[in-house]
């Protein structure tokens, strides 16, 4: 049959299809439907949005913004797109229309913040101003051939720019207080994004949300007015979470919880994304970069920093304090299994548990304390829990009094840093996956120094912060590269232990010393090559390393042992691990990055595949940030 360019029969569409078809609440709950409208203001460089919510249905609802505003030929190909994708189309960050200066990030993704009207009414009027021009059009969602049409446009000469949103209330009529605590939670946080609510703006010593407010000082004695903030849980699109800095009514940077190179609290923890804390000043000016970035560094700088860092330890202890029953109930109810089989001695240490974990260490993820509460419980009904008592009660009085010793120095804090320890080791392992599988990933300055910095996912015998860069090494490191480096952003004089050569591939080179009738001797050295992007390892890159392990045997001689991996994408069939004669000789390995994941999962007894939600909402590039500043 030929192929013919006409259709018999298109799509139909019941009255209100998008306003079903579109999840999130965005068209079903008002609080929700509104902050996504301000938020599309947002994206439009708007400063000043002024909303007008009605008494009763069957009123005009207005909501109006300074905003770039769109041309006709813009109004159709991105309000009329279904699911338009702004970050596809347009930058991700906006310039500020009304004086060209400020930059800020826009929120938009999906493209579903306009139907938000849909919420109220299914027909509603857009006016909006660019170019000297004004547009009025009639959108409707109820016409059974469209999933929206524009019923009506017309235009007509206009200077400035904005748009302008109205419908009847026709399905839920919006409460303003309500509608005033959310956006102003939601957005608050800078000070030169106005929002009106029927001709009211909020001021934060208004806020239903205000926890806490206090007068700071630096060590340099620049005065600070802290608040702390608690966001509504309505709007999840609403704004960015962190410390956010004023200057003199104006937005320095953008919210972080990051103060330096320091991250005060895990952005994946509830505590984290339930509240913001807000820094006023009028003592920034000097310090402050002048297109308002962020702080310049110094000295006052981090004074301020470690001012503001007291501040959110003790306002979010407190809020600990204040939650911990109601951790201790959801870790309860998501164990519920566990302690109903439980003994009421491991109920009791397990509450007890919860409690030390959240006082010692406040912004703690719920998942690792759930995996410290689940070995408590777990202890004395699993079979290691019974092998653990068989060993106890066979020891001998001399191995009992040295375990005494050890358990008497061993506390809360001790047992915290071996939870920083797995914590930061499973994010090794959850970055290295992602990572390795982001094709916009710079593996050259993120993937393979990761990799090279973290040892032990390689075996046990190599985890030992003994492995250095020394003096030994570093000749050996010039003798195998000399000439072939690079990137001077790894040479041979910054870090003696990663080379990369011109292929792209990058070397890990680090050993360990014993000593030897007072003399230090290079005992081990392990060598860890990386491969450039989704490389297969063939026996030719095999062979290199082969060749570069029986340089080293042959020039140092003695009992040196040696220890090399090629890490790829994939193997080529036939290439396998090799031993390599002399000295105290050598091996040279090839393996898959599949094959490390999955070595470091069972090296950590395959905790990450219990916690399998940990990092599901965390792109690899702000996993990468929060690791590379926590250690």
């Amino acid at each position: 049959m030929a192929e013919s360019s006409s259709y018999i029969q298109g799509s139909l569409f019941e009255d209100g299809f998008l306003r079903r078809s579109i999840k999130n609440g965005i068209t079903t709950n008002p609080n929700t439907a509104i902050t996504e409208l301000v938020a599309n203001a947002w994206d439009a460089g708007a400063t000043e949005v002024d909303i007008t919510i009605p008494s009763s249905t069957g009123n005009l609802m207005i909501i109006s913004d300074n905003g770039e505003g769109m041309t006709r030929e813009e109004f159709l190909s991105r309000w009329m797109t279904l699911s338009y994708n702004r970050a596809a189309h347009q930058n991700s960050r906006i310039q500020d229309p009304t004086n060209g200066q400020q930059i800020r990030l826009t929120y938009g993704r999906n493209g579903e913040g306009r139907h938000g009207l849909l919420c109220f009414g299914d027909l509603y009027t857009v006016k909006t101003r660019k170019e000297g021009t004004e547009w009025t059009f009639v959108v409707s969602a109820r016409e059974k051939k469209e999933a929206l049409a524009i019923l009506q446009e017309s235009s007509c000469k206009k200077e400035g720019q904005g748009t302008e949103l109205s419908v009847v209330v026709e399905n839920t009529l919006p409460d303003s207080d309500k509608i005033s605590q959310v956006i102003s939670t939601r957005f608050i946080y800078d000070p030169q994004f106005v929002v009106k609510v029927n001709g009211c703006v909020l001021q934060i010593d208004d806020l239903e949300g205000l926890m806490d407010t206090q007068t700071l000082v630096s060590d340099d004695g620049i005065k600070m007015t802290a608040s702390l903030v608690r966001t509504k849980s309505s709007a999840k699109r609403g704004g960015y979470q962190g410390i956010a800095f004023w200057q003199a009514g104006r937005l320095i940077g953008s919210p972080s919880w990051r103060l330096g190179d320091v991250y005060e609290i895990d952005g994946r923890t509830v505590t984290a994304r339930r509240y913001n804390v807000i820094i006023q000043s009028n003592d920034f000016a000097d310090l402050i970069h002048p297109d308002w970035s962020g702080f310049i560094r110094g000295d006052k700088t981090n004074n301020i920093f470690k001012t503001v860092s007291l501040y959110v330890e003790e306002v979010f202890s407190r809020i600990t304090q204040e939650n911990i029953t109601e951790t201790k109930q959801d870790i309860v109810k998501d164990l519920k299994k566990e302690y109903s089989e439980a003994s009421p001695l491991a109920r009791m240490q397990a509450d007890e548990t919860i409690e030390v974990i959240l006082k010692d260490s406040p912004t703690t993820t719920k998942d690792t304390i759930k995996t410290a509460v689940k070995a408590v419980l777990n202890l004395q009904s699993s079979s290691e829990g019974e092998e653990l008592l068989r060993k106890l009660s066979s020891m001998t009085a001399t191995d009992i009094a040295e375990l005494n010793k050890i358990l008497s120095r061993w506390n809360v804090k001790d047992a915290m840093k071996v939870l920083d320890v797995i914590d930061k080791r499973l994010t090794v392992i959850e970055l290295i996956k992602k990572l390795s599988e982001d094709p916009n990933t710079d593996e050259l300055h993120m993937l393979h120094p990761l990799i090279t910095e973290s040892r032990w996912v390689f075996g046990p015998e190599f985890d030992s912060p003994e492995y250095t860069a020394n003096q030994q090494v570093r000749t050996i490191t010039q003798k195998l590269f000399h000439h072939k480096a690079y990137d001077s952003s790894f040479n041979l004089s910054k870090r003696p232990d990663l080379v990369v050569l011109e292929d792209g591939s990058c070397y890990s080179v680090t050993g360990t010393n014993r000593f030897e009738n007072g003399i230090t001797h290079l005992d081990h050295v392990l060598i860890v090559e990386l491969k450039k992007g989704h490389f297969k390892i063939t026996f030719e890159e095999f062979m290199q390393l082969q060749r570069y392990v029986t340089m080293i045997l042959q020039q140092e001689g003695g009992n040196i042992h040696v220890t090399s991996f090629i890490l790829g994408y994939d193997i080529d069939d036939g290439v396998v691990s090799t031993e390599v004669k002399g000295a105290g000789g050598g091996i040279v390995i090839p393996m898959k990055f599949s094959q490390l994941i999955d070595t470091a999962d069972k090296r950590m007894m395959n905790l990450r595949d219990q916690l399998t939600n940990m990092y599901d909402d965390v792109d690899g590039m702000d996993l990468y940030r929060q690791y590379k500043f926590k250690w």
